[in-house]
C-alpha cells in the first residue's frame, strides 16, 4: 500500500481484505497499513467513497446510465479508468470521480466490458464536466 498512487477497490474486494463493511472503516485500515496515496472504495450503483492523500473525503455520486442498463461486466473496471483518466489530464480529485462513475454507467449500457463506451466528449458531459 505505501508504494500505490491510487487504490479504489469494489466493496466486495475491500471489505474481504480488511474485515470492515463501512467504507470510512475500509479506508481507516488501508492508512493504518501504510497507504498515503488516493483511496477509495467503489459502491456500485452507490457510486463511490474517496479519500485524497491530505485526508479529505469525498462523496462521488453515481451517474444515472446513459441508456438501459445491458450488462454490469467491466463498470467497476470502467470506473477506474475514468478516474485515472480524469487525475492524468490534470483534474481534482472530485472531478476525476465524476469522470469515473459517468464511463462506469456507460458502460453497463452495452454487451461486455467494452460494449456501453462513449467517447471522451460524451463521457465528460454526462459527468457534467462541459
Amino acid at each position: 500500500l505505501p508504494h500505490l498512487d491510487v487504490y479504489v477497490p469494489s466493496h466486495a474486494e475491500a471489505s474481504n481484505q480488511t474485515g470492515k463493511t463501512d467504507p470510512r472503516e475500509i479506508i481507516s485500515v488501508f492508512r493504518e497499513h501504510g497507504a498515503i496515496g488516493l483511496l477509495g472504495v467503489k459502491l456500485g450503483s452507490q457510486g463511490a467513497l474517496l479519500q485524497t492523500a491530505s485526508g479529505s473525503w469525498i462523496e462521488v455520486p453515481a451517474v444515472q446510465a446513459p441508456a438501459p442498463v445491458v450488462d454490469t461486466t467491466g463498470a467497476g473496471d470502467s470506473f477506474y479508468a475514468g478516474l485515472l483518466t480524469g487525475l492524468l489530464r490534470d483534474m481534482n480529485e472530485a472531478d476525476a470521480g465524476r469522470l469515473a462513475a459517468a464511463c462506469g454507467a456507460c458502460c453497463v449500457t452495452g454487451l461486455g466490458a467494452t460494449g456501453g463506451l462513449r467517447s471522451y466528449e460524451e463521457t465528460a458531459r454526462l459527468a457534467g464536466l462541459i
